[in-house]
């Protein structure tokens, strides 16, 4: 069974102890967290504990928040009611401070040793561990920042459908017209080892644009998707666009689906479905619209191409999961049809300790 996704939790070298002087504030050791999924570090540094209370106990937390900024949350008074510890929802717990009343036997005015509790939920150490999955569904020339305990990724890039074809507005009593379907986006899929490097450079592929159907137009292509590492890329090229068409009577015609997008880099470099075409076939006689099929999207390496009308006058259906690409639209007499857009790509990051 995998290992559950780790959201939240403190690396092994951001401890908190108590210090002689200043004798109210603990030390932090340097560090890193994970609150909730997102990486964070920061530097060394000394918190000051609230002074104590007259007549009761408290506990406080030492936390750190997800963009790598400490601080002590004050507990309320033990007083038999209120819980002793502080809610520190939405941080990263590094340690409870236990602050004795001024009237207890054994209080100094000083954090001892023995009052910091070490609360750390350390963040996984097993190598091949899968500790992290980033997806970003946009961004260009963007930047992913490791979490300090990664030391290898596996990206998966996967560039935009292509859009689907657009069809015009026939004849009145018998024209029709098919467009084809947008290219899935291509995928390349890579495990590497992070090396020296923190960050990693991305983009992600806009989807093809839609088809007109006042033109008509052919649907546009997707964007690539790429992600850089140390200086090599990964890329997942866009689908293309699917061709559109002309209202038709009599002729048997075929328009042609958008290539799937090609890959590159890495270990696997998946093409990505091509959309298929669009065809007419002719009436019976002059006056009657004949038969329009338009084509459906290509799928991505998840799938999710737009599905055709199957003959029914109508617009493509748009591209669903990453990278599918979007269904030519289709029209029987009367008023054009845009074709479906293509969706857009996705660059997912998965960290391993």
């Amino acid at each position: 069974m995998p290992a559950p996704l780790q959201t939240t939790g403190v690396s092994s070298d951001a401890l908190v102890a108590a210090q002689a002087v200043p004798n109210m504030t603990v030390k932090v050791d340097a560090g890193s967290v994970l609150v909730g999924g997102t990486p964070a570090s920061f530097a060394a540094t000394n918190l000051t504990i609230a002074a104590a209370d007259p007549v009761a106990d408290r506990t406080d937390a030492i936390v750190c928040d997800s963009s790598g900024n400490l601080s002590v949350i004050t507990g309320p008074i033990n007083d038999g009611i209120n819980p002793a510890p502080p809610d520190t929802t939405g941080y990263a717990l590094l340690a409870y401070v236990t602050v004795l009343n001024q009237g207890s036997p054994s209080y100094t005015g000083t954090i001892v040793a023995g009052a910091v509790i070490d609360k750390r939920a350390l963040l996984a150490s097993t190598s091949g561990q899968l500790a992290l999955r980033t997806v970003h569904t946009s961004g260009t020339g963007a930047t992913h920042t490791f979490a300090a305990t990664t030391a290898t990724v596996r990206i998966i890039v996967v560039g935009g459908g292509g859009g689907g074809g657009g069809t015009p507005g026939c004849h009145a009593t018998d024209g029709s017209a098919a467009a084809a379907g947008g290219g899935g986006g291509g995928a390349a899929d890579v495990v590497a080892a992070i090396g020296a490097n923190t960050t990693l450079t991305y983009t992600v592929g806009a989807g093809g644009s839609a088809g007109s159907g006042t033109g008509p137009t052919n649907g546009g292509n997707g964007g690539d998707s790429t992600a850089t590492l140390g200086g090599t890329t990964y890329t997942g090229g866009g689908g293309k666009g699917g061709q559109s068409m002309n209202a038709q009577i009599l002729g048997t015609v075929g328009v042609t689906g958008g290539a799937g997008g090609t890959a590159s880099g890495g270990d696997l470099n998946i093409i990505g479905g091509p959309g298929d075409g669009g065809f007419h076939l002719p009436g019976v006689t002059n006056t009657t619209p004949g038969f329009a099929m338009a084509g459906s999207g290509g799928e991505s390496t998840w799938g999710g191409g737009g599905v055709s009308s199957a003959g029914a006058p109508g617009a493509g259906a748009s591209g669903s999961n990453y990278g599918g690409g979007g269904a030519g639209a289709t029209s029987v007499t009367a008023g054009g049809h845009n074709g479906g857009a293509g969706a857009a790509g996705v660059v997912v990051v998965e960290e391993y300790t």
